[in-house]
Parts: C-alpha cells; sequence; structure tokens
C-alpha cells in the first residue's frame, strides 16, 4: 500500500449503522454495489476523517492511478468545487469534492434520495439514474439532433471515433441539454443545476480513460504502463491520470497480485497485468 495511504477496516453491519446514523434513516447494506449510490453521500457520512483535508472524493476499486496530483493540484488551487474525470457527465469511478457544507449535501439534492438509498438495488444516483433514462429520453427531439449534427462537425475526435462513440455520447449529450427542464434525478443532474443556479465552481473532462470506451471506439490493441507513479498509455506514448480496467478485472487473480510488490512497475493490457521479467522484456525500451 502507498505511503500515503490509509486503511481502516469496516464490517457491513457496522457500515449499515454508520451510515444510518449519518443519514437519519434506516440503510441496509446487502449488496455490494449499492455502496456505489452512496458515495456522494461520504462526505457526509465519513465527515470524521475530512477534518485535516480541503478536498474529498471516491473512487471505484478497478482504477490504476498515475500522477493525479499534476492533473489536480493545479484545480485544487483555483478552488474549483467539483472535478469530474467524465466531460460527459459526473464521474462515479473517480470523483473530487472541495470540501465544504455545500458539497457535503448536494446529494440530498437528488429527487427522492431517501427512497433511492433506502431501495436496496442500485439505481446509479452517483452518475445517471437508470429509472428515469425514458424521462430523459423525451428530450431527443429534431432540434436536439441538430445540435448533436453541428457539435459532431465540430469535433474531429469525435467524427473520427465511429459510430458507436458517436451513438454513446448522444444520450450525454441530449442529458446536459435537459439538464434544466426536470427535476434533479440523480447527481449529475444536480451539478449541472447548481452550476448554473448557485455557481457551483466545476471541472469537467475526459481525463479517465478505460478498456470499456477502447472497446467502443474499436481500440483494439492498447497497453497501459505504470512505472514509478506515473501512467502511460504507450500507442501514442502520452502520460495519463488514471485508467478504469472495467472488463479486464474479471480475467485477473486478485489473489495472486495481492502477494506481488508492483512497485517495480507493470502494465496492463488485453491479455492482464504483466509484471517482473515479463514486463520489463516486453517495456524496457520505453
Amino acid at each position: 500500500m502507498a505511503d500515503n495511504m490509509l486503511f481502516k477496516s469496516i464490517t457491513s453491519e457496522d457500515l449499515s449503522k454508520l451510515i444510518t446514523e449519518k443519514l437519519g434513516f434506516t440503510v441496509n447494506i446487502s449488496n455490494p454495489l449499492k455502496l456505489c449510490d452512496l458515495k456522494p453521500a461520504f462526505g457526509h457520512i465519513f465527515s470524521d476523517h475530512l477534518e485535516n483535508y480541503d478536498y474529498w472524493g471516491y473512487c471505484d476499486l478497478d482504477l490504476v492511478t498515475g500522477n493525479l496530483k499534476k492533473y489536480v493540484h493545479p484545480l485544487y488551487e483555483a478552488g474549483v468545487d467539483v472535478i469530474s474525470f467524465y466531460k460527459s457527465f459526473l464521474s462515479g469511478p473517480l470523483c473530487l469534492f472541495k470540501k465544504s457544507t455545500h458539497t457535503l449535501e448536494l446529494y440530498k439534492k437528488v429527487q427522492g434520495y431517501r427512497a433511492i438509498l433506502m431501495d436496496p438495488a442500485y439505481m446509479a444516483m452517483d452518475e445517471n439514474n437508470k429509472s428515469e433514462e425514458a424521462e430523459i429520453a423525451r428530450f431527443s427531439n429534431l432540434k436536439a439532433r441538430v445540435q448533436y449534427l453541428k457539435y459532431i462537425f465540430s469535433n474531429r475526435n469525435l467524427r473520427r471515433s465511429g459510430f458507436q462513440e458517436i451513438r454513446y455520447r448522444y444520450q450525454w449529450f441530449i442529458k446536459r441539454k435537459s439538464a434544466d427542464l426536470h427535476p434533479p434525478y440523480d447527481m449529475t443532474d444536480v451539478v449541472f443545476q447548481e452550476k448554473t443556479k448557485d455557481g457551483l465552481s466545476t471541472y469537467f473532462n475526459d481525463l479517465m480513460y478505460s478498456d470499456r470506451a477502447y472497446q467502443r471506439i474499436n481500440h483494439k490493441y492498447w497497453t497501459i504502463k505504470w512505472e514509478n507513479g506515473k501512467l502511460y498509455e504507450l500507442r501514442d506514448n502520452r502520460e495519463i491520470p488514471v485508467f478504469h480496467f472495467v472488463e479486464l478485472k474479471s480475467k485477473l487473480n486478485m489473489t495472486r497480485i495481492v502477494d506481488i510488490d508492483l512497485k517495480a512497475g507493470f502494465s496492463l493490457d488485453k491479455e492482464g497485468l504483466h509484471f517482473g521479467d515479463k514486463y520489463h522484456q516486453d517495456h524496457s525500451d520505453i
């Protein structure tokens, strides 16, 4: 574990008790995925651990981070309230908030947040509420499609990404355009609306790379390398902040990884995790 990390163990029963105590209504964590709905409330739930920090946030376990400070420190200095690692919507796998009463309680602005958090099923409140997808889709009219076509023609990278990615991003284009036209169904809606109404300072950018995104753009051959605290995408030979191995994790033997000293460097590709002699043989020239 990195020197700048702390590990605190808690049982699911004690966690449910803590959440219930902090939020003021009963929450039972029977499904680990339900914790994703609770992410936006983590600042409130774990407020006792934030005393010496200016920012708080959350992340998934299937991430590899590089030199995050390089990317987020200027945003800290600028006092940005919300930092999203996705450009189109609030990034559930990794998101950062400036510590304030406002951001600690933003989750309460989601319509029906109590019912959502008490429901044992995962509703994607941290990103895009799955139960409201049909409601958002009704804003997809001719005017919106024309606007999106103009956006495509003005965005060379999107044009080059292929039909699947263009189609995928359309739903988030509509969501952003319609954010002020309906109640806030999830945290993406809340942040968009708070930026407009209350001047919330936000930063949205595509800083998080992922194997799932590579699949959408038919990017079959990729390699991510971690070395000396920095992360590199080798196809374009560039440094990146973070990589999300959504699909790859099903291939990894996590028990084996725990016993490995990864500080010597490692790489990820569609076949798995490489380290030791194979890592040095494959990437000694990078």
